[in-house]
This record gives C-alpha cells, sequence and structure tokens, in this order.
C-alpha cells in the first residue's frame, strides 16, 4: 500500500474483496497481527479480529455496533489487547479526519473510482438506498449526486 504497511483483507463479498484487490490488498489473513481493523460492526467480525491479534496489539473499530458486544474476556486479557474506537470526523495531529480523508482521495482518485460501485441522482434517493442495502450484488458505495 502506499503507506508501507502489508494489508491482509477479509471479505464477505466478492465485490468487496476484487476492490481490496484493485487497492494493494491480499488476503485472507493468516498468523498474527499488531493492527487488526474490524470495519464489519458484527459479533463474528469482533471475534476474528481478536482472533488474528498478536499479543499486545491493537484493534481499532471503524464501524458502529447497534447490538451489544461480548468481549472475547479470556482471549482479550490473554493478549493483552489494546482497543481504540474511530469516530467519524475526529481530531489528531494530522488534522481533521475529513481533511486526511480528502487529501487521500485527492492524491489516490483509484480509491473513490474503486469504492464508489453505484451512483444516483438525488431524485433516486429511494433506489439507491435499496442498492446501497443489497451488498451480494457488489455493492460497496453509494453515491447520490445533486442535480
Amino acid at each position: 500500500t502506499g503507506a508501507g504497511a502489508e494489508v491482509h483483507l477479509e471479505a464477505r463479498h466478492d465485490a468487496q474483496r476484487a476492490a481490496g484487490e484493485r487497492l494493494g490488498a491480499t488476503g485472507p489473513a493468516e498468523g498474527e497481527y499488531d493492527l487488526v481493523i474490524e470495519a464489519a460492526g458484527s459479533q463474528s467480525a469482533v471475534d476474528r479480529a481478536v482472533q488474528l491479534l498478536r499479543p499486545g496489539g491493537t484493534v481499532v473499530f471503524l464501524s458502529t455496533f447497534w447490538d451489544p458486544l461480548t468481549m472475547p474476556g479470556h482471549a482479550v486479557a490473554l493478549k493483552e489487547a489494546t482497543f481504540k474506537w474511530s469516530f467519524t470526523y475526529g481530531h489528531h495531529a494530522a488534522g481533521r479526519d475529513v481533511e486526511v480523508a480528502a487529501a487521500l482521495l485527492a492524491r489516490r482518485p483509484e480509491i473513490a473510482d474503486t469504492m464508489i460501485t453505484h451512483r444516483f441522482p438525488l431524485a433516486d434517493a429511494t433506489e439507491a438506498f435499496r442498492v446501497a442495502a443489497d451488498r451480494a450484488h457488489g455493492t460497496i458505495k453509494v453515491l447520490l449526486e445533486p442535480a
């Protein structure tokens, strides 16, 4: 990847896996990792993230959880895991998250080209949301465009 990290991807759907590969990720994940990013928002994804973590490693949660989570306590304790939650529009030494993301997309437009799988005019918002909910048919991100 552009940052010099080796990225392994576990994806639920083929379109997600293919997009990750186009952007330089390999997969599936094997072994243990210093950093695991959990972006699915499911209990099984949390369990898998902890399973992949090396002792002393960190799990970063980019997802939103709507239901209570159960941490795999024994594994978490044995690995002395660190957990960090990332929330939209955070502030840090590099600036606001949205500014960092915009700069990254300006440098690497292929990211947006790969991740945005569908575009709709604003007038078709209902259809856009229907398509966005249908990940099994190749949807990754849906963009609504103003007229």
